[in-house]
Parts: structure tokens; sequence; C-alpha cells
């Protein structure tokens, strides 16, 4: 086994800005919310600049940067949001953006999901394709099975008891699932039974814990790094909170919500090692997605659906047909411009 990877934890929200972006992030200074929102006008070694609604563009040392917290919009709220703070610069201070292509919408996210669904997530074809809709023998993109072995397997009392056997019944969850990779799969079955303890002690508090939900987080990544010899995937450090907490917690599959995230929260960049900080960034930004998904008249049964609804929509069948539907929109209005960052914020 190698090492893992000496990767420095993002310990605040400025961080977490992805260079590459068609869109800054915008942030809020926890202290100072009558400033408004603001954006980075420039980054130096031991300071940045940033420019805020209330006109003022101000400087903050190395240090401070945890009282700015990233506050997602989607993109074509954000998109007009970047112009209106840009317009405040100095022409020759205004950072260049990277503008192309809009990302999927999340309308055109629910069009699609609708032309292969009719019915939402009520549709029998998505329950007996996603859920398993009763199958005595689910398959493992069924996500009942795994929330029901979860329930049984999972619970604070198992976890409270001999570790090894917790570990047991952790492994057996993994088993009726494919949101972890069968080597990933077959590493953690394998853990040594020294390892048991602290890596059972940390998903015990990780699932119900009380204390502040990053520190959980990314006490339980070092003890699956310290079991495992290298650093876990997203997918592992989050599929047992998703499949016991389905209506707060997502698994995250890293370049799904990154994919989802350049519609609803544009800027930010997620990290190949599992952190807190972004975790807790992510689950917020999921519940943006269930909330946008309520508005368009779809009811997800948890937030397993919601993972399913980026995947689906998301991966590159579903992005390609989605452009095939946005270009025969501009066929039949061809008034309208191909959509860009700057189009939709106009």
């Amino acid at each position: 086994m190698t090492e893992p990877a000496q990767t420095n934890v993002i310990t605040n929200d400025i961080e977490t800005q992805d260079p590459n972006s068609s869109m800054p992030t915008l942030f809020r200074h926890m202290k100072r919310e009558s400033w408004g929102l603001g954006i980075l006008q420039s980054v130096m070694d031991d300071r940045i600049q940033m420019q805020f609604q209330d006109g003022r563009n101000r400087s903050f040392k190395k240090g401070y940067y945890h009282l700015l917290d990233a506050v997602d919009r989607p993109m074509n709220i954000a998109a007009g949001i970047v112009d209106a703070l840009q317009s405040m610069m100095p022409e020759d201070d205004r950072p260049e953006l990277n503008r192309r292509i809009l990302p999927p919408s999340m309308n055109e996210q629910v069009e699609y999901l609708r032309e292969l669904f009719p019915g939402g997530f009520q549709d029998e074809g998505y329950a007996e394709h996603h859920r398993g809709d009763g199958r005595k023998r689910p398959l493992k993109r069924h996500r009942d099975a795994l929330v029901a072995r979860a329930e049984k397997h999972l619970t604070r009392k198992i976890l409270q008891g001999d570790p090894t056997e917790a570990h047991k019944n952790a492994c057996k969850v993994l088993t009726v699932t494919g949101l972890v990779g069968a080597k990933e799969r077959k590493l953690f079955k394998g853990i040594d039974e020294a390892h048991h303890e602290p890596v059972m002690s940390a998903l015990r508090a990780l699932l119900y814990g009380k204390s502040n939900l990053i520190q959980r987080m990314d006490a339980y990544v070092r003890a699956l790094e310290n079991a495992m010899e290298e650093t876990p995937t997203w997918e592992l450090a989050t599929v047992f909170l998703g499949a016991v907490h389905p209506k707060e917690h997502v698994v995250v599959r890293a370049r799904v919500l990154s994919l989802q995230a350049e519609w609803m929260a544009p800027g930010l960049l997620v990290s190949d090692r599992p952190m807190g900080l972004l975790y807790e960034r992510l689950v917020t930004m999921t519940k943006g997605v269930h909330d946008l998904l309520t508005e368009a008249g779809l009811e997800p049964r948890d937030y397993l659906d919601l993972h399913d609804f980026m995947w689906v929509t998301l991966k590159p069948a579903g992005q390609k047909r989605i452009m095939q539907m946005r270009q025969r929109r501009e066929l039949m209005n061809p008034a309208e411009p191909m959509a860009t960052a700057e189009t939709e914020a106009a």
C-alpha cells in the first residue's frame, strides 16, 4: 500500500475557488453583512483585494480569510451580481473571466429528466431503475436496498459495540451499492483489526455525533487514511452518511457534484481529498437543488434521488442530449444568441 498523499486541508472558502471557472465565487463577510456580497479582485502572497456591493474595495490579510463565507447562487443569478460588482472596479483592475458556453441549467436538467421519466421521481420507470421498487434481489444501483441495509447495520447501538463486529456490519452495507468502487470496497473490508476501533469510533461520531460536521468529517477521513494507508475517495467518505441520513446528507461523487456546481455554485473547486469544509458546502448546494426541483413540481424522496438526478442529467450522454435540446430551441428562435454567461446575465 502507498502512503496517503500529503494534501493541504482547506481551512477557508477562499481556497475553494476554481481559477478556471467561468464565474468567480461570491463572498459575504461574517461580521459585516451591511457590506453586501463581494468578489475577489486580486490575490497576493499575503493578502487579497475584494470589491463589495456597498461600493468599497477592501483588503484582507492572510489569517482573516475564515471571516469570508462563500455565498453560492445559481449561475443565472450570480452572473448579474458579478457584472455589477465588476462595473465598480477600475477597468484595468477587472480580472479576466473565462466566459464560455453555459453549463446545463437546472431548467434544462429538469426538462431532460422529464423526457426520460415523465412522472419524475415517482415515475414507475424511475422507481424500477433507481430505487428497486421492492425487488427481492436488488441491483447495486438500487437505492432502497442501500437505505434498508444501512438502517439495519449502522445503528448507534451496533457502532457502540465490538469494533470488529461493527466493521463487519459496515462492510455488509457496502456490498449492496455501486456508489463505492469495487477496489475501494475491498480495501475497506481489508482494514486491519487494529484499526477497527478508531475507524468505527470516527464513523459513529460522523453519523450520530453532535459536534461540528466539518470536524467530524475530517476526523473520519483521517481515520480512514491511517487505516487504509491511502486517501479515501469522496464516495467512501460519504456513503455511510448518505445512506443512514438520506434526507439530510448527500453521497458525493466528486465529478458529478463538480459538474452540478458549475451551475449551482459557480467557482467552487472540489478537491480530490474529502474535506469537511467542502462537504458542508456541497450539502448546502444539494439542498438548493432540492428546493429548485420542488419548485418545479418534482418531489425527490431523499438526497439519493438528488444524487441520481445529477448523475443522469450531467453524465456525458445527458449533457449531449441537453445541448441538442438547447440547439433545437435556438433554431426555432434564431433571434436568440447562443447561451453564454454574458447572455444569461443580460
